[in-house]
């Protein structure tokens, strides 16, 4: 029986003080292993979203694409920002500190606690405002 190996490609940015690095399936024309460079205007890739959620509370979320992470305003009338990681997930995309989990799917989503009942503290979360 033959194993099929899948190819990859890697993207990996230098910057400053930091080096992130991002892996998506191939289409199988690529090498296993071949990098392939990334400019620097596409490193800054961020789209900022706001969410209108139940009892009226408002998220403010800046993704940042090519770092796979989300900078959480769980309120928006307040500065306190959290810096969540993107994490594997089963459908839509989330975000985790380890105490918190931002997930959404489309033009929705939910903040929840990330251990213990996982309880969730801010639901029905709709997309009201993008700027990319």
């Amino acid at each position: 029986m033959k194993t099929k190996i899948k190819p990859f490609i890697a993207i990996c940015v230098l910057g400053t003080s930091l080096m992130a690095c991002q892996t998506s399936p191939g289409t199988g024309n690529q090498a296993v292993g071949t990098k392939t460079e990334v400019m620097a205007s596409d490193t800054a890739k961020r789209i900022l979203v706001r969410y209108k959620c139940d009892q009226g509370k408002e998220i403010v979320v800046e993704y940042l694409i090519y770092q796979n992470k989300a900078i959480v305003r769980p309120d928006a009338g307040k500065p306190e920002k959290i810096i969540m990681n993107q994490v594997i997930s089963g459908s839509g995309a989330r975000y985790s500190d380890g105490k918190l989990v931002w997930w959404n799917k489309g033009n929705t989503g939910f903040l929840m606690e990330a251990a213990g009942a996982e309880r969730i503290i801010t639901d029905n979360c709709v997309e009201f405002s993008r700027v990319e």
